[in-house]
């Protein structure tokens, strides 16, 4: 077992090095019970859990975390992927499931394990690399959590207005398309999915308080019912996923 800054103790680690077709998918009937943290070495990949869509392209980190049931959409013509699978014995890594750009420290400790992936006989050597890699995202993700964390906060308290998301970008002195990429990397979504996520929630609890459909969805933030609709239909297609 080793323990990170954060506290959360790792037991036992997989590696895995896995190759997939186009469109193979992956369904789980049950939450899983283990964690992973995905390199995708080439390909493209879309995860599906709770409603929300992940999509992760080469190079970049995703980290599944135990507990959630993820379906997962291989997209690209060759798609192959090395995972880190490990216990989680306590604490916590991220809340959430997280995709992180692509890092060349993190890239170098994956190119290690792929070379001795067939010949390492002492696990410690894969709970050595992961913990190296996890040291990387989470320092990572600090220094950008640091730059967004204001703007989402900002969009969080007025999620009801339809602000351009520049604004949100000029607040922190950032390009919108450089906004955009990183508000994504934080949260798994783009700000107008977020801000619509929010928006669902709001209007969800409106109607559970007598409002109407289309007061509700007006007092939330949407500007028409039929936008609204489309919105809530395509948010229920994911959850079916």
């Amino acid at each position: 077992m080793h323990s990170f800054e954060n506290s959360a103790a790792i037991g036992k680690v997989m590696f895995i090095t896995a190759t997939r077709p186009k469109n193979h998918f992956y369904t789980e009937n049950a939450p899983r019970v283990l964690d992973r943290l995905i390199y995708i070495a080439k390909g493209t990949i879309t995860f599906y859990s709770a409603g929300q869509t992940y999509t992760a392209n080469a190079g970049q980190c995703v980290y599944l975390p135990q507990g959630l049931t993820i379906d997962s959409h291989y997209e690209a013509d060759d798609n192959v992927t090395h995972t880190f699978i490990f216990e989680r014995l306590q604490g916590t890594l991220w809340d959430d499931i997280r995709i992180f750009a692509e890092n060349p420290a993190v890239i170098i400790s994956i190119h290690q394990c792929v070379k001795y992936e067939s010949s390492v006989t002492n696990p410690n050597h894969y709970l050595s690399c992961l913990y190296r890699i996890i040291y990387l995202l989470q320092e990572n993700t600090a220094q950008k959590n640091s730059k967004i964390l204001p703007a989402v906060e900002l969009l969080r308290r007025e999620y009801q207005k339809n602000e351009p998301i520049s604004k949100y970008a000029k607040t922190i002195y950032m390009s919108e398309s450089q906004f955009r990429k990183l508000f994504r990397e934080h949260t798994g979504l783009t700000p107008v999915e977020y801000r619509n996520q929010l928006r669902l929630k709001h209007v969800e609890s409106l109607l559970f308080s007598g409002y109407t459909v289309e007061e509700a969805a007006l007092e939330a933030g949407f500007n028409s019912v039929s936008y609204y609709c489309r919105i809530a239909k395509k948010h229920k297609e994911k959850d079916v996923l």
